[in-house]
């Protein structure tokens, strides 16, 4: 009983709570990891709490659509003095000089005076990682990959 010395008894019934009734601890168990009990034969599969199944449905992609970021090749998005551009990296509609990205920070609100452009680059075989351009500055900084 719980009151004698300390010592409390517990049982683990089908469809009862695995929690100990006293503490609302889950029981001490002598496991090494691996679902089998010392003597090498699989745990008691009654002690296993059950998981319910997930809500959620299964994600499901389309590889091709996987390999390529965005529809149809590329896909704009335009900020208050910005423009991004990203373009697939993969497939058919994938661009023939390597460039993944193309950032455009405008000066005016209106977007229409470019003070940065930005182009980032992959699998090039001169190795060109990143391109930045500054039209007011008449100034253009390349940044190339080791190798």
């Amino acid at each position: 009983s719980p009151g004698m010395g300390g010592v409390s008894r517990m049982s683990v019934r089908p469809g009862s709570s695995f929690l100990n009734q006293d503490t609302g601890t889950p029981p001490r168990t002598a496991d090494n990891g691996d679902g089998a009990d010392d003597d090498g034969e699989p745990a008691d599969p009654e002690l296993v709490p059950e998981i319910p199944p997930s809500w959620v449905p299964k994600v499901s992609i389309p590889r091709d659509a996987f390999d390529m970021r965005c529809p149809r090749g590329s896909k704009l998005t335009l900020y208050q003095r910005a423009q991004h551009e990203i373009f697939a990296l993969f497939g058919d509609t994938n661009r023939y000089d390597g460039m993944v990205e193309k950032l455009i920070i405008y000066s005016d609100d209106e977007r229409t005076i470019q003070e940065e452009v930005r182009e980032i680059f992959q699998r090039r075989r001169d190795k060109l990682h990143e391109r930045c351009s500054y039209p007011t500055k008449d100034m253009s900084v390349e940044h190339f990959d080791g190798g």
